[in-house]
C-alpha cells in the first residue's frame, strides 16, 4: 500500500475513516447474554459514532467540508419518517404491555440511532472523498475480509489432520461453524456474499483494484467457506446470487470462465482433504446440528431443533399480527408476549419483513419497504451515468441489496452495521469522483 499523504485535516479524516471503518465493520461481539436476556450486538464501528462524529461536526460547522449530497430524495424526511414509526412502536409496547423490553430499547431502538450515523458517516466521506480514498476503503475492506477468511478457513482445513487437530482443536477462534470476527455465522455469511459482490463486479470492471490472484482465492475457498459456515440460508442466497452475478456479466464470458475453473479448483480440494473424514463435518455447536452428513459409523440421523422453533414464533407472529394488524405490538413485543405465552422467552422472529409486521404493522412495513425500494431505484438511476469505479460499486451493491432481501427472508438482519455504511456510501457516492490534488 503506497504511502498515505494529506492535503489538510479533511482529509486525514477521510484516510483514516476509510481504513478504521474498513475493518470495524467486520468485527462485532455479544455482550451480557444470559439465559433471560439474549444481550448487546456491539460493533466495533459503533465506538466510532460519538468521537468520529464530533470530528465531523467540526469540519462541517467550520466549512472544511461539505454535508453528504444525497442522491436519494427526501432522504432526512424518509430518515424521520422510519425514526418515527420506531418510536411510537417502543411506546406502543408500554401501552400494550406495561413495560418496555429492556433488550428492544437498547439494541433495536438504541441501535437504529447507531445505523443512521453509520450511514450518515458513509454518505460523508463519499462527497468529501478523492477517488484514492474511495478505494483506499475498498482495498482495506477487501484485504481485511479475504484475509480473515483465510485464517479462519485454514485454521479450520489443519483441523482435519491429527497434527492440526491438535494445534488448534481448542483455540476459539477456530472453531466450527466458521463465524469470522462477526459472532454470528449467517451475519458473517452476509459479510462474505458482500465480498464476493464487490469482487465479483470489481473483477469485471477495468480498474480491478486488486491482483487477479484475490479474485481466483476468494472463488476458491467458496466451496470451503458454504460447508464450513454451514448456514443453509448462505447456500441457498449463493445459489441464486452467482447466477445473477454472471449472467450481469455475460458479455465477458472468458474472464467468468477463470472465476469457474477457480471454484472447479477448490471443490476438488476439499473433496481431496475431506473424502477420508467425513466425521470432521458432523458439527455440534451448543447442542444444535450444523451440517448433517454421513459419518464413519454409517448414517447419522439427528434433529436440528431450530426448526420447530422457528414454526412456533411463525405461529406466534400470525397471532400477534391478527391482534393489532396496522400499528403493531409494539417494539420487542415478540419476546414479552413469549413470556405470557409460554411461560419464557423463546427467540426472535427469523424474518426481517415478518418481524416489522409484527412489532411496528403494516405501516412501518409499507414505510420500512418504501425506503428500501426508493434506495434501490436511486442506485438504478445513478449507476447509468457512473464512471468505471463509481459503477462497479454502485452495481456490487444492488447485488448485496439482493443478498440482503433473499437473506432476510430466513434472519432478522436489518441491524447489520456494513449494509447501511455501504447503502448511504452508495447512495451519496458522485457520478464522476474528483482525484486527488
Amino acid at each position: 500500500m503506497p504511502r498515505l499523504k494529506f492535503t489538510n485535516f479533511t482529509d486525514f479524516l477521510v484516510a483514516s475513516l476509510c481504513i478504521l471503518a474498513a475493518i470495524a465493520l467486520q468485527i462485532q461481539i455479544t455482550l451480557f447474554q444470559s439465559p433471560t436476556y439474549l444481550g448487546l450486538r456491539i460493533n466495533l464501528a459503533d465506538f466510532l459514532v460519538i468521537p468520529v462524529g464530533i470530528a465531523i461536526l467540526a469540519t462541517l460547522l467550520r466549512r472544511q467540508s461539505l454535508w453528504p449530497a444525497w442522491q436519494l430524495k427526501h432522504t432526512y424526511l424518509w430518515l424521520l419518517a422510519l425514526t418515527g414509526i420506531l418510536t411510537f412502536a417502543l411506546l406502543n409496547t408500554y401501552f400494550t404491555y406495561g413495560e418496555l423490553s429492556r433488550w428492544a430499547l437498547l439494541n433495536k431502538f438504541g441501535g437504529w440511532f447507531i445505523l443512521i450515523a453509520l450511514m450518515g458517516m458513509g454518505a460523508w466521506i463519499a462527497t468529501n472523498a478523492s477517488r484514492e480514498r474511495i478505494e483506499l476503503f475498498l482495498k482495506t475492506f477487501l484485504y481485511f475480509s479475504l484475509g480473515v477468511l483465510t485464517y479462519k478457513l485454514g485454521c479450520m482445513l489443519m483441523q482435519a489432520y491429527p497434527w492440526g487437530d491438535a494445534m488448534f482443536g481448542h483455540n476459539p477462534y477456530a472453531m466450527f461453524p466458521i463465524e469470522g470476527f462477526m459472532a454470528n455465522r449467517n451475519a458473517y455469511g452476509l459479510l462474505f456474499l458482500t465480498t464476493l459482490s464487490l469482487c465479483t463486479c470489481l473483477y469485471f470492471s477495468s480498474t480491478p483494484l486488486l491482483k487477479p490472484v484475490f479474485f481466483y482465492g476468494l472463488y476458491f475457498l467458496l466451496p470451503f467457506f458454504l460447508v464450513l459456515n454451514g448456514s443453509r440460508a448462505v447456500i441457498l442466497t449463493t445459489g441464486i446470487l452467482l447466477p445473477i452475478l454472471f449472467l450481469a456479466h455475460h458479455k465477458q464470458w472468458r474472464q467468468a470462465r477463470a472465476l469457474l475453473f477457480a471454484v472447479i479448483i477448490g471443490l476438488i480440494a476439499f473433496a481431496a482433504i475431506f473424502h477420508d473424514k467425513p466425521d470432521k463435518l458432523v458439527i455440534l455447536k451448543d447442542n444444535h446440528l450444523e451440517i448433517v452428513s454421513v459419518v464413519q459409523e454409517g448414517p447419522q440421523t439427528l434433529e436440528y431443533p431450530g426448526d420447530p422453533i422457528r414454526l412456533s414464533i411463525i405461529a406466534d407472529a400470525k397471532e400477534m399480527i391478527a391482534m393489532n394488524p396496522a400499528i403493531g405490538s409494539g417494539l420487542g413485543s415478540m419476546l414479552l408476549y413469549q413470556e405470557q405465552k409460554h411461560g419464557k422467552m423463546i427467540n426472535l422472529i427469523d424474518c426481517t419483513a415478518l418481524w416489522i409486521h409484527v412489532e411496528m404493522g403494516l405501516i412501518g412495513l409499507v414505510l420500512f419497504a418504501g425506503f428500501y425500494i426508493q434506495s434501490a431505484r436511486t442506485l438504478c438511476a445513478a449507476y447509468k451515468t457512473d464512471e468505471d469505479l463509481s459503477k462497479a460499486f454502485r452495481k456490487s451493491l444492488f447485488f448485496i441489496l439482493i443478498a440482503f432481501t433473499i437473506m432476510s427472508l430466513f434472519h432478522e438482519i436489518m441491524y447489520t452495521r456494513f449494509i447501511w455504511f455501504f447503502l448511504g456510501l452508495g447512495l451519496a457516492l458522485p457520478s464522476r469522483m474528483r482525484q486527488s490534488v
